[in-house]
């Protein structure tokens, strides 16, 4: 919702995914990092994690500001980051699901 400030349990609802689809590393992107990181810090430590990172000229910089929040405490990627320049191209939603895929059966164990 616009403007609701998000809580430590509406991140971690994703059972340890995190997929935001940004085209670069905001204010907005960090607006919902920074009142919630230190509070997630203990409940997500060593989960693995998936990123998506959709933009529209480079994904490069929002890539390595998420992966450098999200080592911190060791969550894992299970995969590099799936990454889409542009529009979305036909391989690109096969790529996103397995991601998701991956995401599901590592926190199923």
């Amino acid at each position: 919702m616009p403007g609701e400030r998000p809580w430590p349990s509406s991140i971690n609802d994703g059972r340890g995914q995190m997929q935001p689809n940004i085209g670069y590393m905001s204010g907005a992107l960090r607006h919902v990092f920074d009142p919630i990181c230190f509070l997630c810090l203990a409940a997500t430590t060593k989960r693995p994690y998936g990123l998506d990172v959709h933009g529209a000229s480079d994904t490069g910089g929002a890539v390595r500001a998420v992966e450098s929040i999200a080592a911190d405490p060791g969550r894992r990627p299970v995969r590099p980051a799936v990454t889409v320049t542009g529009a979305p191209g036909k391989a690109d939603p096969e790529a996103r699901w397995e991601l998701g895929a991956l995401v599901a059966a590592e926190v199923a164990g």
